[in-house]
């Protein structure tokens, strides 16, 4: 008998210990936001996923229950994330009062992992008023939105019942702005009314799919419900373009605003004719075609953002000539540089299969002034794709200071308290990616900070690109 226990106990532990250690590729809670429902109410859930897969998965969330409306939705979640959505379940039939189960499933379609869950609702009897007011409500609409443009609602409503309804209330509620709304309207016996309404998508509506809800409320009973799932498109129009003019003597300054008026982020080339005597901030590249010269940026504008070039015509520049060459030699004397940084890489290794495994990364800053520089504090960023490596070649400085930044990545920092004149010191470290790159990694600027002459200056290096 005593064997047997041993044994019983060993066999426990080892199911204990497989559910334990056995790996899911994702985790999911489900949390009952409002599960007491009237007949006509939906009931809200939260629902969080967690994805402990390498990589990101994506995720259908879906019932099989035909006598519940629960929308199928789909998202995308990062290695290691987690995310949140809320779902509503409305029944399609009417229920007696009691507490029904609906079972969801949560599938990834990266790995196919399937989860269920049981979703508890107690559904309980509906208010009675003084009569039972009767609407069916229909909603016809596109689905594909066109940010700009107008869209066109219609709601169809029939009052069943021979007693006129008023306080009537339609609510229009959703994630998208426009789309929010409240309606006030009566309803005669057995009338048959459509209410007509438009709505303005905005030019830089951010496009994904959004739920409209459109609920007929009297009092606080709600009479009917739908729910539409719409699209709002891509939109990348032309930017549009203003201009504003300043004239003065012998020299005009055009600025020309372009902006983005569409939903995405969108990257255009601008063509100007180009003009003699004219100069352009941003400084533009210049083309030739059919024999003319034209003016050309590469712009790219976030949703709503705006940039401005400068043509500048200026005749006057033959007589600023000497002026500007005398002012320039005041300039580069008061202004020339006291000091250089310079960025590079080499000792380039790569991997197996072709990625950047590792290299060294030097950074030369260099005293150009006759002065000391005092407090020199020079700072390098690495990205999170790499990580510094463990040890520093023999003869460098070492850095003061390692600090992992969350967005930045990988923060370094050395301290010198001079720099001599016409001194040179030479920084050198390993990196090592996390992951083998393919293609090509880009370093950030180094900065440089010192004082000199009582003033603190700055000054950055190149960045640079590993491949």
């Amino acid at each position: 008998m005593r064997r047997l226990f041993i044994i019983f106990i060993g066999l426990l532990f080892a199911v204990l210990a497989s559910a334990v250690f056995a790996a899911s590729d994702f985790e999911l809670s489900v949390e009952a936001i409002k599960d007491r429902i009237k007949p006509n109410e939906a009931a809200e859930f939260s629902l969080i996923i967690t994805n402990n897969y390498k990589a990101a998965q994506n995720f259908k969330i879906y019932s099989l229950d035909v006598e519940w409306d629960i929308t199928t939705t789909t998202l995308s979640i990062g290695s290691g994330k987690s995310k949140s959505l809320t779902i509503f379940v409305k029944p399609l039939r009417a229920f007696e009062p009691g507490v029904y189960g609906v079972k969801i499933y949560i599938k990834s379609l990266t790995t196919n992992e399937l989860k269920e869950k049981l979703l508890l609702i107690s559904v309980g009897e509906a208010e009675k008023p003084s009569y039972a007011p009767a609407v069916s409500m229909d909603v016809d609409m596109i689905e594909v939105l066109t940010p700009g443009e107008a869209v066109n609602v219609k709601i169809n409503l029939e009052n069943k019942n021979t007693l006129k309804i008023d306080n009537l209330s339609l609510v229009i509620s959703s994630e998208l702005d426009a789309f929010n709304k409240v309606v006030d309207l009566q309803l005669d016996p057995l009338e048959k009314k459509t209410v007509e309404l438009n709505f303005e998508i905005p030019s830089n509506q951010q496009p994904k799919e959004y739920k409209i809800l459109f609920d007929l409320l009297y009092g606080k009973e709600t009479l009917a419900s739908k729910i539409k799932l719409v699209e709002v498109s891509e939109s990348t129009p032309a930017f549009a373009r203003e201009e504003s003019v300043e004239k003065g003597f012998l020299k005009t300054v055009k600025t020309i605003t372009f902006t983005n008026h569409g939903n995405v982020r969108n990257t255009q080339t601008i063509e100007i004719p180009a003009k003699a005597f004219t100069s352009t901030i941003p400084k533009a590249s210049i083309v030739s075609k059919d024999g003319k010269k034209f003016f050309v940026w590469e712009i790219e504008l976030v949703p709503g953002e705006s940039s401005s070039v400068l043509l500048i015509t200026n005749y006057r520049i033959i007589f600023y000539l000497v002026v500007l060459a005398l002012v320039g030699l005041f300039i580069y004397m008061k202004f020339r540089q006291v000091a250089t940084v310079r960025k590079t890489v080499s000792d380039v290794v790569v991997s197996e299969g072709g990625g950047i495994a590792k290299a060294k990364v030097l950074i030369d800053v260099t005293n150009k002034s006759r002065k000391e520089l005092r407090n020199v504090d020079i700072l390098d960023i690495l990205p999170n794709i790499a990580k510094v490596g463990k040890e520093f070649p023999e003869g460098t400085l070492k850095p003061s200071k390692i600090l992992a930044h969350k967005e930045k990545g990988t923060i370094l920092n050395w301290k010198i308290d001079v720099l001599a004149p016409n001194e040179e010191r030479l920084l050198s470290y390993e990196i090592e990616s996390k992951l083998p790159v393919v293609g090509s990694l880009r370093l950030p600027k180094a900065r440089v900070k010192f004082e000199v002459d009582g003033k603190e200056k700055k000054i950055y290096s190149n960045s640079v690109m590993v491949s």
